[in-house]
């Protein structure tokens, strides 16, 4: 399970973890920096990502 807050990528768009559906499966949702929330994403649709993530790629 995945901690509510988490920074994650989803199809190269970052957003945070801001909801969790428990049932058989885990399903998150997720909200971008322009407001929109993406509801009951599976687990493999996100990837964890960083400050540092960032900084390491534009440092190439």
């Amino acid at each position: 399970m995945i901690k509510l807050g988490t920074r994650v990528r989803v199809r190269g768009r970052e957003g945070m973890l801001v909801a969790r559906t428990l049932s058989s499966e885990t399903l998150y949702d997720v909200r971008f920096p322009d407001g929109t929330v993406t509801k009951y994403l599976r687990a493999v649709d996100l990837e964890r990502w960083t400050v540092a993530d960032t900084t390491a790629t534009a440092n190439g």
